[in-house]
């Protein structure tokens, strides 16, 4: 057991070792967390890209087409064969 004296206040703690096998286990699964971590943002950051592509995408061919698109948020239903849009109001 370890004696501390801090602000005038006796600490005791029980340092503790962990062996070198857990040590290199432990650093390869923080460092395999810490780039999936990465990954995960890098997804993220895609998918928003490609969601505000496809909304400009879906709004000029609206335009081109004389849809209107509503204010506030909607459900939009789009039949692939006919090309028949519908929006439902969330």
């Amino acid at each position: 057991m370890q004696e501390i004296i801090e602000n005038s206040r006796h600490l005791d703690y029980t340092m503790s070792v962990l062996p070198p096998g857990s040590l290199r286990r432990l650093a390869r699964l923080g460092a395999i967390a810490e780039g999936a971590g990465e990954a995960v943002q890098a997804a993220l950051e895609v998918h928003r890209r490609q969601q505000m592509a496809y909304r400009q995408a879906f709004e000029e061919a609206c335009e081109n087409a004389g849809v209107t698109v509503p204010q506030g948020e909607h459900t939009v239903d789009i039949n692939w064969q006919s090309g028949e849009v519908r929006f439902t109001p969330k």
